[in-house]
């Protein structure tokens, strides 16, 4: 496992955990649609808002 290790990819990892922490924060950690397609508009709406919100 440590041979296989890809540090330029595994390095930016911080970033989307900090974003991650910071939505489920700010907007909740649970989305209420039932349906996979629900859920993945929430998550983009979530995204969205986060976004406008930073700017």
């Amino acid at each position: 496992m440590q041979t296989r290790f890809d540090h330029e990819t595994y390095g930016q990892r911080w970033q989307a955990e900090t974003v991650m922490s910071m939505i489920k924060r700010r907007q909740g950690d649970s989305t209420s649609g039932r349906s996979y397609h629900s859920r993945r508009r929430d998550m983009m709406l979530m995204a969205i808002t986060h976004n406008v919100m930073i700017v």
